[in-house]
């Protein structure tokens, strides 16, 4: 099932890609039979000096517009009058021009929308944040300057595509990391904690609220991954079936729950403790070598 459903995202991707190409050569080939009427008009009026530089402006007048039109809510021309409507225009009225819009590679769904920023300053951008998510129907999650200051980058996901209402695991959702569990998937894609950064995680909720699947989730991730996994669980590892027992360590009883935290204590000491003496060592080498040379 989750091999279907990423077949049918990708295919979708592809879709959605081959018509918006098809979108703009139809816009093209329109704006390049009205530029030749245009032509063919003033040429034949005598005035051949003109019909070239006229037919040109109507052309690129003409795709600019259709292109506009063909792209909803994000064409140039209706991002302009979304942005006056919302009110975030510069001191002479005029609103911010888009430049492009490109996929964000760090989440599966965003996308960069790269504006110029028509003298406002990035503070009045993020404080406008809320009415650009209510114009153009989507959830920003970041508002940074560009390569220069003339430049906004508004980073944002579609706000009608929404979550699932079930999200079945699968191998597949691992990270090719050690350190790194999947927390489950947002609007910008798959969430993810990097446990050699914050290498604590305290789960929080209301009864029934899933703290137990969450947590069983991420510890069976770290059993995929070969990790040693140990369960304290003073109920009785009630919450915890056969399996669990198999796979990882269950201490129910807080005396052996101390006596293997000792243990660790310990092991944790004399890595430390050896890793300690090679730093040594090795300083020691390298001194040696550099006063000898």
């Amino acid at each position: 099932m989750i091999w279907l459903q990423t077949q049918n995202s990708v295919t979708k991707e592809v879709l959605k890609v081959h018509f918006q190409n098809k979108k703009k050569t139809a816009c093209a080939v329109i704006a390049l039979l009205i530029a030749l009427t245009v032509y063919i008009r003033f040429y034949m009026a005598a005035f051949p000096s003109v019909a070239l530089v006229c037919s040109v402006c109507v052309g690129l007048i003409t795709f600019i517009t259709l292109y506009s039109i063909t792209q909803g809510q994000f064409g140039i021309l209706s991002v302009r009058s979304n942005l006056e409507r919302v009110g975030l225009v510069n001191k002479k009225g005029e609103p911010p021009f888009l430049l492009r819009q490109y996929p964000d590679e760090a989440y599966e769904k965003g996308t960069i929308y790269e504006f110029t920023n028509s003298g406002i300053p990035q503070e009045d951008w993020v404080t406008f944040r809320e009415k650009l998510e209510a114009a153009f129907n989507v959830f920003v999650y970041k508002i940074t300057p560009g390569k220069n200051r003339r430049r906004v980058l508004v980073y944002a996901v579609p706000a009608d595509e929404g979550l699932p209402e079930r999200l079945e695991w699968s191998p597949v959702h691992l990270i090719n990391d050690d350190f790194s569990l999947a927390l489950g998937r947002g609007l910008q894609g798959i969430v993810t904690i990097d446990l050699s950064v914050v290498p604590h995680v305290l789960i929080g909720g209301s009864t029934g609220s899933g703290k137990s699947v969450l947590l069983k989730n991420l510890l069976m991730q770290c059993v995929f991954k070969g990790s040693d996994v140990y369960i304290a669980d003073f109920k009785g590892g009630l919450d915890f079936p056969r399996i669990w027992w198999e796979k990882a360590q269950v201490i129910i009883e807080p005396v052996k729950f101390l006596q293997k935290l000792q243990k660790f204590f310990c092991r944790i000491c004399n890595i430390t403790r050896n890793r300690r003496t090679i730093v040594t060592i090795k300083t020691a080498v390298i001194f040696v070598k550099v006063i000898g040379k």
